[in-house]
C-alpha cells in the first residue's frame, strides 16, 4: 500500500493533477491490494481524484493526515488512527504521503486507505490460545486495531495505558499486567516497527502460559500422594511384622 501511495505521489508531481485512478485500477495496476480508497487531494484539501465511481467530492483539510503533511515534509508515510472516511463512508486507516510542488512547497497529499478489520482477519489466523490478544498501536498512543479472542476493536486511546510507558523505555521487550478491560493478567511482548510509526503488542494469558506446567504439577502431586500412601502402608506392614517377630521371640 505504501508503494501505491508513492506511485500516486510521483504521478502527480511528474504529470500534474490529471490523474485517472479508475483507469489505473481497470489496467490492474493494483491487483489484489486490500485498499478501500485511493486518491489525491490538493493543497486546499479538496479530493481531486479517487477510485470511487461516480466521483464524489470531499475535503480532508481537517484530517490529521492532511494537517501533518501540510505542517512539514517528513518524507515518511503517515498512518492515521481509524476514521470514518467521508468518500467511502467506511471505517478506514489512512496511509498518506506529502505531494510537493516543484519549488518544494506543500502541494497536497496522496493516500490509500485500508479497512482495519482486514488486519483483524489476519490476526484470527494467529492462534495463541484462550484469552490471547494482539494489538497494532500507533506511537501516538491510539490503537489501530486489536483483537481479544473473537472480540475486535479499533481506535481506542492507549496513552494512559502502562504499555505506552514501558515502550518509551525501549523498542522491544516484555511486561506483565492485568488488562483493565477483561481483568485477565497477561504477559505481553511488544516491538516497534523500524520503518513505520507502529508497535505490535501480543499478549498471552498467564493461565495459558502456565497451563502445561500446572497440569504437570497436578500429576506430580497425585504421584507424590500415591507414593506417600505406599510408603505409609509399607511402613505400617513392616512395623506389624517386626512386632509379631518380637512377640514370637518373647514366647
Amino acid at each position: 500500500l505504501d508503494q501505491i501511495v508513492l506511485f500516486l505521489k510521483y504521478q502527480v508531481e511528474r504529470d500534474g493533477w490529471n490523474l485517472d485512478v479508475p483507469r489505473l485500477i481497470a489496467e490492474k495496476r493494483f491487483e489484489g491490494q486490500p485498499f478501500v480508497q485511493l486518491g489525491v487531494a490538493d493543497a486546499n484539501g479538496d479530493v481531486v481524484a479517487n477510485n470511487i465511481v461516480p466521483f464524489v467530492k470531499a475535503n480532508v483539510r481537517d484530517r490529521d493526515h492532511f494537517i501533518a503533511h501540510q505542517a512539514a515534509d517528513t518524507k515518511k508515510l503517515f498512518i492515521s488512527r481509524p476514521v470514518l472516511a467521508r468518500v467511502s463512508g467506511k471505517w478506514s486507516i489512512q496511509l498518506s504521503r506529502r505531494i510537493n510542488n516543484p519549488d518544494g512547497s506543500f502541494g497536497g497529499i496522496a493516500l490509500s486507505s485500508i479497512d482495519p478489520y482486514y488486519l483483524a482477519d489476519f490476526y484470527k489466523l494467529v492462534n495463541l490460545g484462550k484469552h490471547s490478544s494482539i494489538a497494532l498501536v500507533g506511537r501516538d498512543g491510539f490503537i489501530r486495531v486489536w483483537q481479544v479472542d473473537s472480540t475486535l476493536g479499533v481506535g481506542e486511546d492507549m496513552r494512559q495505558n502502562p504499555l505506552m510507558e514501558v515502550i518509551s523505555a525501549g523498542g522491544a521487550g516484555t511486561y506483565a499486567v492485568q488488562s483493565p478491560i477483561d481483568r485477565v493478567k497477561r504477559i505481553y511482548c511488544y516491538r516497534e516497527l523500524p520503518d513505520y510509526p507502529l508497535i505490535v503488542a501480543v499478549g498471552v494469558s498467564e493461565e495459558q502460559i502456565y497451563r502445561d506446567l500446572n497440569q504437570r504439577l497436578v500429576a506430580y502431586y497425585w504421584f507424590a500422594g500415591a507414593m506417600s500412601v505406599v510408603v505409609c502402608l509399607f511402613g505400617g506392614v513392616s512395623l506389624l511384622i517386626i512386632s509379631r517377630r518380637r512377640q514370637s521371640e518373647v514366647q
